[in-house]
């Protein structure tokens, strides 16, 4: 496939509907289009029916495939013609195990990627994440070692394993065994996001210093840095009384914006906020309801004034 060409061999057998035993097959070589193993396969099927419903035997044989004339012919036996090289072993014994001999097998598999897959589907990850864990083991085994310190949230921790720490691993050009991040580290980092105690820039930044090799406990290192946010309602609602007055064209057509719109002018209002540098400290999430409230609250006061007005 990769040097433009297709060379397809199809196998084909069939049985009668409900029976379990697989029919004798053939195999069709050389198919080289999709064309020609749509054609070929349904030309065998309909060929072995045939054989079985006028009561001939299917041979085990290898057969070609005429495009041209869309049938298949015979090329060689694969039991009895010596020069296939293919003829049953009489000294082979029948292998027959015990049920319990298959149990205790299955018992010590190890556990299968579509198993690992669920497995992890089963704490709230996707299906696309869970492949892209199973695909990287150094990454599936942190995770795995990760779930073991109680992480709040499962999406958020497979995300920064993906993202932050594959992102170091590729620009450093190292193996996570080679680095010293520590899995209980990692989930309680992951854990000061999902409480809100740092954004997301924060815990980036984090997440590097860890793998680093930085032994300072998480909290501390935000604390020390002083990336943990503000959450005192006091001093995030002058901001917002400040951004109230340096946005006020905007917050005015908010005011008077019809319900259909309201939405558009929220967003840009946002837009404009967030570029603030002083929202990186801030607990965004109060800091937005904080403002809805206040621009409702002037929007509702301008409303009364006009029903007053004569």
């Amino acid at each position: 496939m990769e040097r433009g060409e297709m060379r397809v061999d199809a196998n084909i057998s069939v049985r009668e509907l409900g029976d379990n035993r697989l029919g004798t097959r053939t195999e069709i070589k050389n198919l080289n289009s999709l064309r020609s193993v749509s054609r070929a396969v349904e030309y065998e099927v309909w060929r072995q029916i045939n054989l079985i419903e006028d009561g001939e035997i299917v041979e085990n044989e290898t057969r070609g495939f005429d495009f041209a004339a869309r049938s298949t012919h015979s090329m060689r036996d694969k039991e009895r013609k010596q020069d296939y090289r293919f003829m049953p072993e009489p000294n082979l014994p029948p292998l027959r195990l015990r049920a319990e001999q298959v149990e205790g097998e299955r018992a010590n598999l190890p556990e299968l990627p579509q198993q690992t897959r669920l497995r992890i589907q089963e704490y709230g990850v996707s299906e696309e994440v869970s492949f892209q864990l199973v695909d990287k083991p150094e990454l599936l085994n942190l995770f795995n070692s990760c779930v073991e310190f109680s992480p709040k949230n499962y999406k958020s921790l497979a995300s920064i394993i993906l993202l932050v720490v594959q992102e170091y691993l590729s620009f450093n050009s190292v193996n996570l065994t080679s680095t010293p991040l520590d899995p209980e580290s990692l989930v309680t980092a992951v854990n000061l996001k999902e409480s809100r105690t740092i954004n997301y820039s924060a815990l980036r930044e984090l997440v590097r210093l860890l793998l680093d090799g930085d032994k300072r406990r998480p909290e501390l290192i935000i604390d020390e840095n002083g990336w943990r946010l503000i959450t005192d309602k006091t001093i995030i609602n002058k901001f917002v009384e400040e951004c109230m007055v340096e946005h006020s064209d905007i917050v005015n057509k908010y005011c008077s914006a019809k319900e259909k719109k309201k939405k558009n002018v929220w967003t840009n209002l946002l837009i404009q906020v967030n570029k603030d540098d002083r929202t990186e400290k801030l607990d965004m999430s109060i800091m937005s309801q904080l403002l809805l409230q206040a621009l409702e609250k002037q929007r509702n006061i301008i409303q009364e004034n006009k029903l007053k007005s004569p």
